[in-house]
């Protein structure tokens, strides 16, 4: 689960490309309960409160993506970093509304 450099599209605009700066995550819904894991099933839904709203996407739903912390619009690989080492719900609650992470998504499996 190793995010590279590509090109799908033929706007750069319209990509956001990792480089480095993301980190990847799977997303699911089912019976309006959501999940949000990495690589080696690593449960990331107790990081990222903000991505709860999720759950109101239909059952079976299952998306790929990555996440990221935007600076001026580009993504930051310190803010990912900040927000992934986490684990205090106070300082996740106080830096979900100081650094929002952003769900790129790159795939409906």
């Amino acid at each position: 689960m190793l995010a590279v450099r590509g090109e799908p599209f033929d706007s750069r605009s319209t990509c956001l490309k990792s480089s480095g700066t993301a980190w990847r995550a799977v997303a699911a819904v089912e019976g309006g309960r959501w999940q949000l894991w990495g690589r080696d099933l690593a449960d990331y839904q107790l990081r990222y409160p903000g991505l709860e709203l999720l759950r109101r996407l239909p059952a079976g739903t299952v998306l790929d993506g990555e996440l990221v912390v935007l600076h001026n619009g580009r993504p930051t690989l310190e803010g990912i970093l900040h927000r992934h080492q986490l684990v205090s719900p106070r300082k996740i609650q106080y830096a979900s509304r100081q650094r929002p992470v952003t769900y790129v998504l790159f795939d409906l499996l």
